[in-house]
């Protein structure tokens, strides 16, 4: 997994792509490199760090379904 925060002032974003998605486009998304690649993390690390996030945005099956495991996320759509 990519992962990499965002921070502008008190504001805060957390960013975390599987590594396969990175650079491709997801329907009309482009997974850009500016905003998701950073530090290469396992995904039980991007699991713990977005338990506790209050802002983040997540691209990929991988660590959709991480998330929707672990309750982070509920399934709304098919992934």
């Amino acid at each position: 997994m990519y992962y990499k925060k965002h921070k502008k002032q008190q504001y805060e974003v957390i960013a975390v792509c599987d590594e396969d998605v990175l650079g491709k486009s997801i329907g009309s998304q482009k997974i850009n490199e500016f905003f998701y690649k950073g530090e290469l993390i396992d995904i039980q690390t991007a699991v713990q760090v977005l338990k506790t996030a209050q802002n983040f945005n997540i691209a990929g099956k991988h660590i959709i379904n991480a998330c929707i495991e672990h309750r982070i996320i509920s399934e709304l759509f098919p992934v």
